[in-house]
């Protein structure tokens, strides 16, 4: 009966985690939740970039459908384009 006693106190001492191993688990996600941050930050400039270029895209597409259907005399007269980047730069190109 002594040694049941005995393991019972034991068992109940080593139930709980110690402070060092909750220490340990807290730099750990900290760590995971600083990572997860970047990638969100990362993530956000990239869909900025895709949605410039997507409207890139979609301008030089219509540009080569309006270019496919012109004549080379219209193609010849027609006014050079102006373009603005995304920095508010205009640039003019004439053919």
């Amino acid at each position: 009966m002594h040694t049941s006693a005995h393991m019972t106190r034991r068992t109940q001492r080593e139930a709980g985690f110690s402070l060092i191993e909750v220490m340990i688990s807290l730099v750990i996600l900290a760590i995971g939740v600083l990572a997860l941050t970047e990638l969100q930050l990362t993530v956000t400039k990239g869909n900025g970039s895709s949605s410039t270029m997507v409207t890139a895209i979609s301008l030089a597409e219509q540009k080569m459908e309006s270019l496919k259907t012109a004549s080379y005399t219209t193609i010849q007269s027609e006014p050079p384009t102006a373009v603005t980047t995304s920095v508010g730069r205009t640039l003019v190109k004439s053919l």
